[in-house]
Order: C-alpha cells, then structure tokens, then sequence
C-alpha cells in the first residue's frame, strides 16, 4: 500500500499562503492523525498564524482529514474540529464565525467587549476572559453562560 498524500498549508501574518506537497510517511489514516495532532509546533514559521495538515486516502481524492494548528493567546493548539459561532441580538445576527475551537476561543477573548456591549450582556469581562481556553466544552459552556431573552449564541461543529 502506498503511503498516503499530504500538504502543509500556512497561512502567514501578512495574508500570504504557502501550500506545500509531501508523501506523509504513513498508510493508515488513524496513524497519520495521530502523528500530526502531536506535531512539534517549533517548527512552525514564526509569522504563521495558522497551519494546516490535510491527508489524502487517495492519490486523487478531493476530501481530505484535516490537522488544524492555530494560536490562543500566543501559544499553538492543533484540532481536528470545525465548528461555527453565531451571535444573535433581538433575532439580528450580529456575529458568526467559522473555524476551531481555538479560533473560536481567540474570537471571543479578542471580541469579548464588544460582543458584552452590542448584546447588553453585562458581563464582568475580565473574569469571563480568564475562563476562556480552547477547549470545545469551555467554550461551549461560556457561550451557553451568555445567552439571555434578548440574546441568544450557537456553537455548532460542522
């Protein structure tokens, strides 16, 4: 059996993407997984804000799995999770974003205040900022904390 396809895709501080093509050394998927969620972070570009691992079964599959590496509050996280974050105020969506957990968590210890104001949350920021980690049930369990009658979130793993 041959070893399966991969690319690396970084995505760079200035926008710029470089995609790189390789043989992943592995048969088995599982294995390939594995061995890309413990990837040694340092050997990522230091102006990388994101990397990805994506594995093909087959030489010309258009589906790949993916390894997602991204950083929350300065540190690298990698997940193989995609999820989607929808932020409602008085039925008007207000915000909504795509990506890992750890990207969800980054939104909303970036955004906190502003989603705080917009939605009249009212919560006490510094102490809702200090729970968050990129963890999907944290993050679940913190936007589950900001719903109100007026406001309403989603966490949706899509």
């Amino acid at each position: 059996m041959d070893n399966m396809k991969a690319e690396k895709i970084i995505l760079l501080e200035n926008g710029e993407e470089k995609i790189e093509s390789f043989d992943s050394g592995f048969e088995d998927i599982d294995e390939a997984l594995n061995y890309f969620e413990e990837y040694d972070t340092s050997k990522f570009p230091i102006n990388a804000n994101r990397v990805t691992f994506n594995l093909y079964e087959v030489e010309d599959d258009d589906f790949a799995q993916s390894v997602f590496f991204s950083k929350f509050k300065d540190e690298w996280y990698g997940s193989t999770y995609h999820f989607n974050f929808k932020g409602f105020y008085m039925n008007n969506l207000l915000f909504s974003v795509d990506g890992t957990e750890i990207d969800i968590a980054d939104y909303l210890y970036k955004n906190i205040s502003k989603i705080n104001s917009e939605c009249n949350l009212k919560l006490n920021i510094e102490d809702f900022k200090s729970k968050i980690e990129p963890d999907d049930m944290i993050v679940e369990a913190l936007i589950a904390e900001m719903n109100t009658n007026e406001a309403k979130f989603e966490f949706l793993d899509i």
